[in-house]
């Protein structure tokens, strides 16, 4: 079987522009898709159907996460909403077409200014983490990039914003942030033509210090922790449209090799680890923090 005819396979149409895909992680088979149509559906890659979708959500779909059973929506005015998909077991039978289940949505927006009304949510990732703590629960986050040069942290279980990281300019282009494999570090581009990188032990050192009554109290009066503690260093002579971090494995398969890479922050705690940088210029950058 030729690489070509697995690529062909299917043709998954849509009546609009796509604007986000995403993969389930923990069914392969399975990917969501957002539309100029304002419409998000899950496909099956089995046999090319729409095997759910979501109602018309009256705005712009411009990221999506697909995240366990969760279809995550990410919208032009900085709303971020969430659907349950709910898997069956029974195959599926053509024609027959479940809808995602709507229940909840977070705000992103700022609380005053000119930027009051939201901005384009531009990235969203969610992932799990144990802090410093291998013993302790796995607790649920998703990150939130938008076009107001900030990344939202916010917790799956209560759905409310619980921190913000900022440094990096994002107001017109579809940067995303990311964090790496280990949940230890959050890196994005930039419109200053820089990398921007900050610790999630931040986060994790803030969380484990605010006991629960003072948290709920910032919960209830709408206040978010806000870090500008990041390194950064210039990733090109242009714009930074995407900045991500290589799995641990390719650091491996580059030092093998003995890939000559640029080298950035010799004492940094990330020693070892690569960064793929994308340019505005067109160019793609590899860096090795030293």
């Amino acid at each position: 079987m030729s690489v070509s005819y697995i690529l062909s396979r299917f043709v998954f149409r849509h009546p609009e522009p796509v604007s986000a895909v995403s993969f389930s992680l923990d069914r392969d088979y399975l990917f969501a898709t957002g539309c100029s149509d304002h419409i998000a559906r899950v496909w099956s890659v089995s046999d090319g159907n729409v095997l759910s979708s979501s109602d018309n959500t009256e705005n712009d779909i411009t990221a999506l996460s697909f995240f366990q059973d969760t279809v995550i929506t990410g919208h032009a005015d900085g709303e971020v909403r969430f659907y349950r998909y709910k898997h069956s077991k029974l195959p599926h039978k053509k024609g027959t077409l479940n809808k995602l289940d709507y229940f909840t949505t977070i705000d992103c927006r700022n609380r005053h200014g000119r930027k009051s009304k939201g901005t384009r949510v531009t990235g969203l990732q969610a992932f799990s983490s144990r802090f410093n703590n291998e013993n302790s629960k796995e607790k649920e986050y998703i990150l939130v990039t938008t076009n107001d040069s900030r990344i939202r942290l916010c917790a799956l279980d209560s759905f409310v914003c619980l921190y913000k990281f900022k440094g990096n300019v994002n107001h017109q282009f579809p940067i995303a942030a990311s964090i790496n494999e280990y949940a230890k570090y959050i890196i994005s581009g930039s419109e200053d033509n820089n990398v921007y990188i900050w610790p999630f032990e931040i986060f994790e050192q803030d969380a484990s210090s605010v006991n629960n009554a003072v948290t709920n109290r910032l919960r209830l009066s709408g206040g978010v922790r806000k870090s500008s503690a990041y390194q950064k260093f210039q990733g090109h002579s242009s714009i930074v449209t995407c900045a991500i971090f290589a799995p641990a494995r390719t650091s491996s398969i580059c030092r093998n090799f003995d890939v000559d890479m640029n080298t950035k922050y010799r004492d940094s705690p990330l020693k070892g680890g690569i960064i793929v940088t994308a340019g505005f210029d067109g160019h793609i950058h590899v860096f090795e923090m030293g």
